[in-house]
């Protein structure tokens, strides 16, 4: 039965009211808790925008506006769920950018490698085994952005689910005190 009440008061409670004749500690815990599930159930419907944003956008500029509209402007009312995944996304979308533009830069090495072995003259030669270099060395600069915003996006990723997972543990906590206080 004691379980039975924690199930319905979870389920069946849209809002937790808070009431005159609560003590302070039910009261924050209760408003603690209306805040979680407003943020939990906001993180659900939106996530999907966010991902859509950034899916739809050719680059990071034009993705601002639109995720000001989803996550709303600077305060601390925003969604600490949506902020971090939006920083998930972002870092997921500065790693496909960074893929365009590696496969443009083989491209031209290869072009470059094809055209030095057609030249005879050893200044022009000379001149695009140089920028063949530069082309390279840029490459490796941008595998490793990559390699280091993978690693930044998997530390993220555990973060943001380390934090629903506490989140949760403390919605079930405020449930537990809710409830012990109306059994009395």
């Amino acid at each position: 039965m004691k379980y039975l009440k924690k199930y319905q008061l979870f389920l069946e409670e849209d809002e937790f009211e808070i009431k005159d004749t609560d003590k302070e500690d039910v009261k924050l815990s209760k408003d603690k808790l209306n805040l979680l599930k407003k943020h939990l159930t906001e993180y659900q419907s939106k996530k999907q925008a966010i991902d859509e944003v950034y899916k739809n956008s050719q680059n990071l500029e034009e993705t601002g506006e639109k995720i000001k509209t989803i996550l709303g402007e600077e305060s601390e009312e925003r969604n600490p769920f949506l902020v971090d995944y939006n920083n998930i996304a972002r870092i997921t979308k500065e790693i496909d950018i960074i893929h365009k533009e590696l496969v443009q830069d083989k491209l031209r090495a290869d072009d470059f490698r094809e055209e030095s072995t057609l030249v005879k003259d050893s200044e022009t030669k000379a001149a695009i085994v140089g920028k063949l270099t530069d082309v390279q060395n840029r490459i490796a600069e941008k595998n490793k952005k990559i390699v280091d915003k993978q690693k930044e996006i998997q530390e993220l990723t555990t973060e943001h689910q380390e934090k629903m997972s506490q989140m949760k543990e403390d919605m079930e906590e405020y449930i537990k005190k809710i409830s012990e206080t109306e059994k009395k």
